[in-house]
């Protein structure tokens, strides 16, 4: 069994429930316009699909910007600032924690939202961490640097 299977089960039981499911997609480690990301925007177009980049401030371009003009439904959501492990050996991956001191990891969060409200027109106020990995104490400041939703996987 593979995991459409899983999925293709819940949408049939929402339909039979007479329900219908709102979806979106979310594609990580933009930074510039690849051939897959055509492709994505394009089968995003043909369907309609809202699509989220989660676009790395540090290392993005124009030329992305460029890519994504036109394309409404297309957002745009910070992905960490520079993608870069902060974490110690033998831990796991992490940029928003880790060893990194808090003041810079704060400073370079909004360093990085000011670059992509510079670049695309109005990105969302999401944070995406890298590697889906925010420890708590960074959760805790994000709001007052204007962000209003997190997309991650769950913390275990």
């Amino acid at each position: 069994m593979s995991s459409w299977d899983a999925l293709t089960r819940e949408l049939d039981a929402w339909a039979d429930a007479g329900q219908q499911a709102a979806l979106w997609w979310r594609d990580d480690d933009a930074i510039i316009p690849t051939r897959a990301l055509d492709q994505l925007i394009d089968i995003a177009g043909l369907y309609q699909a809202p699509l989220t980049l989660a676009v790395i401030p540090a290392r993005t371009t124009k030329m992305l910007f460029h890519t994504l003009k036109g394309h409404s439904h297309i957002r745009v959501a910070q992905h960490g600032y520079a993608h870069v492990n902060n974490a110690g050996p033998g831990q796991k991956k992490i940029e928003l924690g880790g060893g990194f001191d808090d003041q810079r990891l704060m400073r370079d969060l909004k360093i990085g939202r000011d670059r992509l409200s510079e670049i695309f027109e109005a990105p969302v106020t999401m944070l995406v961490p890298p590697w889906n990995r925010i420890e708590e104490r960074v959760i805790k400041q994000l709001p007052a640097l204007g962000y209003r939703t997190l997309s991650a996987f769950a913390q275990k």
